[in-house]
């Protein structure tokens, strides 16, 4: 970790730039200067305004701390590290947790919230949702999420009228099946011919309109695999999920949409298609698979027509939940920092955001549907609670798994490289399996113990 500190300075400090976004506030108080802090964020674009007025509903709110914003769209995590190595250490940070998070924790520069909520015993942090705690072990936390976010499916909706595709209609609980799902897919999936993918002229070689296309990232995979049943690990926690029969079934089900199917973009064509908002207004893509609530924000920003859907069932209902956690960093104002992250995490303090369609909420109180009434607005798409909330509030939501499984950053990392193959086209997910799984599966050192508020 020193190492890859000093190397990231070095690599970047000549050019490392980033964007404070506008709109500052606050001010020296009377009777003396404010304490000021900066939180570091990745989203910005249309959101940045709204991160600034929750910044600046705090800074109004008392006297005594002034915060900024600091945003990073871009190399977050380098960036971030180069900071902490030229000892520009930000005061509160939003982390990926598969990633920085972790090994930062172990090397001292996050703040154990745990010895936080001792410290401060007005706060009460069992109205948190445990799901998105980053536990380093059973006696340190060292994250927590700004917002419970969830896995969907986008889709299209004047593509659904278009090609007179019912629209899926479903619920959480007894929602899309996989096939289902597939033949939606498949019908929405067009030539420059006008034939769909059940057509037997239907030519794959000229896709005008793909039915669907995927992220290629584990939150992808496993929000599709969560809904097979299956563990994140298995054989007395030595074998990855994703190697398990449901781990295989559902990889090969994502590859086969794009070979088998054509019904998704290959590597390829998918470098060339456009941002979802712009795909879907130019009719190019029908519908977005395993896709986190947050993309509302842009989609709605952005004046786009379209609706959301749980996502389909291989074997039961089911989704996970992938988000950052921000961290109180070990700094001489760290707890000024907590002060600010209180706020955020106090009931209705973050609404903005989540009336955005950026953030979900991240307090238990607020699942209760008087307050969801007043953040999922006439902008949201209309099945966005079946979507996005049901599973959280029922509890059969996924943890997230980069909290769940030691050194997931290193078995992730291996994982995903071995995968280019599949999606290349070139081999099997069975025959990848055969190749890596014993050495992958050396690498799992089983769950990361959590422990309790």
């Amino acid at each position: 970790m020193k190492k890859l500190i000093v190397f990231l300075m070095l690599a970047t400090a000549a050019s490392f730039v980033f964007a404070a976004g506008g709109g500052q506030s606050g001010g020296a108080a009377a009777g003396g200067e404010k304490t000021k802090i900066r939180f570091t964020e990745w989203d910005g674009g249309d959101t940045l305004e709204t991160y600034w007025e929750i910044a600046n509903n705090f800074n109004r709110s008392q006297d005594k701390i002034e915060v900024e914003v600091i945003n990073i769209p871009t190399d977050y995590d380098t960036k971030m590290m180069a900071m902490i190595a030229a000892g520009d250490i930000p005061e509160l940070a939003c982390m990926e947790t598969s990633t920085i998070m972790y090994p930062l924790a172990d090397e001292g520069y996050i703040v154990n919230l745990l010895d936080i909520f001792k410290a401060d015993p007005g706060f009460d942090p069992k109205g948190l949702f445990e799901s998105v705690s980053y536990w380093r072990d059973a006696n340190f936390l060292a994250g927590y999420t700004l917002a419970t976010e969830t896995f969907g499916v986008f889709y299209n909706t004047e593509l659904f009228q278009k090609y007179n595709v019912p629209e899926p209609n479903v619920t959480y609980k007894q929602g899309w099946t996989w096939d289902a799902f597939l033949n939606t897919a498949q019908r929405l999936t067009i030539d420059n011919k006008g034939n769909n993918a059940l057509s037997p002229n239907f030519d794959p070689n000229n896709i005008v309109t793909y039915g669907v296309t995927f992220g290629r990232w584990f939150a992808t995979y496993w929000a599709v695999y969560n809904t097979t049943g299956g563990p994140y690990l298995a054989k007395n926690n030595t074998q990855y999920g994703l190697f398990t029969p449901e781990g295989i079934d559902a990889m090969q089900k994502l590859a086969d949409l794009i070979y088998k199917y054509h019904v998704a973009p290959t590597p390829t064509a998918a470098g060339v298609l456009p941002g979802m908002s712009e795909a879907f207004l130019s009719g190019k893509v029908a519908m977005a698979l395993g896709e986190g609530q947050w993309t509302n924000a842009s989609l709605m920003f952005d004046g786009v027509s379209y609706n959301v859907a749980p996502m389909p069932m291989i074997k039961q209902a089911g989704s996970t939940i992938t988000a950052g956690a921000t961290c109180v960093m070990n700094t001489p104002k760290k707890e000024a920092a907590w002060e600010f992250f209180k706020f955020i995490l106090t009931p209705g303090s973050i609404k903005p955001l989540e009336q955005s369609g950026l953030w979900m909420p991240n307090h238990k109180s607020e699942l209760e549907p008087s307050y969801l009434n007043t953040i999922i607005t006439s902008k949201h798409p209309k099945n966005q609670y079946e979507a996005f909330y049901a599973s959280l509030i029922d509890g059969s939501c996924g943890r997230a798994v980069s909290g769940v499984i030691k050194n997931f950053n290193q078995v992730n990392n291996e994982f995903g490289a071995m995968l280019d193959p599949l999606w290349m086209g070139e081999k099997t997910y069975q025959q990848l399996v055969n190749e890596n799984e014993a050495r992958i599966n050396a690498l799992v050192q089983g769950y990361r113990e959590t422990g309790k508020f």
